[in-house]
């Protein structure tokens, strides 16, 4: 069934050209003239937003036009107008994308289904109060009266932590990662900004909203506090509506946040985590192996024969190709291995606490699962695998990891390609890594 796609464009020329190259890939797509009235009616599988030459004010006011005839991929040059889509309510965006980054955002949205929040795709955004559901404040006040006020206010809307120093705050929040942090400035022994510092440094907390609390109406702690990174500044007494709406503000906007790092560490085609994601996950790995002192394996996977794919059965079936290997990658990992798109054809899989002859059995079911894949009737979904381990050793880098399995991945290919090949543990002794040939 074709797509219906809406093509938002102040250019004729730009809706024209985008609409031409939707058609060709199969989608029923109409253009409209930025700001031009539409029917309360008007739904479509996808919104395309071309904000080019758009300021972020203009971007939003564009949003708000749009956003109610279903899920909008904002497109433009420049970051700050695209982030300001995206906090208005735009689903995904893309900076000056091509002709396949394109197409593969809008079937990442188009069969999504939608929620009842200006169409929101449904899983799109992170769970929480963006979408109606309670959030986990914690409230840092020594007093007591004071906290309890507190309580009653956010307790029909969220739920409350407490604590009454800041040292107990940031314990608390180191083990409960609450949604959002109220934290009063002034407080025995540690103060709210020494508090904010020590939050802001730990990783597990840096991206939570910290609202200061003061009966200070000084500018210049105000000040202070937003230059240091505080989401906002309640100053005490406050009212009900004032501090519900800014709580909630901060919630949204670090949702929101949220999305945006979940958009630039997401590749656009397979759904999979990028290049970018891959290299924070993998020093964040090898460091905790070498902590622990528990194994680390990394797979290596490049996908064969995809010039000839392409050659025979076109771009679009490679496509097609690349993303089936994703799905198979996918549905052979562990809740805790990580997998991600490493560029072009390749993939990099990581498997905590797997030795290498674990790791070789892991890409010896996914080779045997991605033969039963067909691109075409006569053409299997093939692939050549590179193994390389840390085995509880405190030598060896994420980077000699990731260069070991490409030196077994590179092996395989040498070989004749379809088979997996393993790489001595890195750090250790061994001698040459073996092959393990189709089977």
């Amino acid at each position: 069934m074709e797509k219906r796609i809406a093509v938002v464009s102040a250019e004729r020329l730009r809706r024209n050209a985008v609409a031409a190259r939707l058609r060709e890939a199969g989608w029923r797509p109409f253009g409209i003239e930025a700001g031009q009235a539409l029917e309360p009616e008007t739904a479509v599988e996808a919104v395309l937003l071309d904000l080019t030459g758009e300021s972020p004010g203009s971007a939003k006011r564009a949003v708000h036009l749009v956003c109610s005839m279903g899920p909008v991929l904002a497109i433009g040059s420049e970051l700050p107008t695209l982030e300001a889509a995206v906090l208005a309510g735009a689903h995904d965006f893309a900076i000056d994308p091509d002709g396949d980054e394109l197409l593969a955002r809008l079937r990442l949205l188009a069969p999504a289904p939608v929620d009842p929040l200006c169409h929101r795709p449904a899983g799109r955004l992170p769970p929480g109060p963006l979408l109606g559901s309670r959030a986990r404040i914690l409230v840092v006040e020594d007093d007591a009266d004071v906290r309890g006020l507190l309580r009653d206010l956010l307790g029909d809307a969220h739920d409350t932590l407490e604590a009454e120093s800041a040292e107990t705050g940031v314990e608390l929040a180191r083990r409960e990662v609450p949604d959002a942090i109220l934290l009063d400035v002034f407080l025995p022994g540690m103060d709210g900004f020494a508090a904010l510092r020590l939050l802001q440094e730990d990783p597990a907390t840096a991206s939570i909203p910290v609202l200061f609390l003061s009966a200070e109406t000084d500018d210049r702690a105000r000040v202070r506090g937003l230059e240091q990174g505080a989401a906002d500044f309640v100053v005490k007494p406050f009212s009900t509506a004032e501090l519900l709406a800014r709580v909630d503000k901060a919630l949204r906007a670090a949702r929101q946040g949220e999305h945006l790092r979940a958009l630039a560490e997401t590749d656009a085609l397979t759904g999979l985590p990028n290049f970018r994601a891959l290299l924070a996950r993998l020093e964040e790995e090898v460091k905790r192996a070498h902590r622990y002192q528990h194994p680390l394996s990394a797979v290596m996977v490049d996908l064969d024969d995809l010039k000839t794919i392409n050659d025979r059965l076109g771009h679009a079936a490679g496509n097609r190709a690349i993303v089936a290997l994703a799905q198979t990658i996918s549905a052979e990992l562990r809740e805790t291995d990580f997998a991600a798109r490493y560029g072009g054809d390749e993939f990099v899989l990581l498997l905590p606490h797997a030795v290498a002859e674990q790791a070789w059995r892991f890409a010896e079911r996914l080779r045997r699962d991605m033969s039963g894949v067909r691109i075409s009737e006569d053409m299997p979904l093939r692939g050549s695998f590179g193994v390389a381990s840390l085995e509880r050793t405190p030598e060896g880098s994420a980077e000699a990891l990731l260069r070991a399995a490409d030196a077994a991945l590179y092996r395989a290919k040498r070989e004749g390609r379809n088979r997996v090949c393993v790489e001595p543990p890195v750090g250790g002794t061994n001698e040459r890594g073996a092959s393990v040939p189709v089977s």
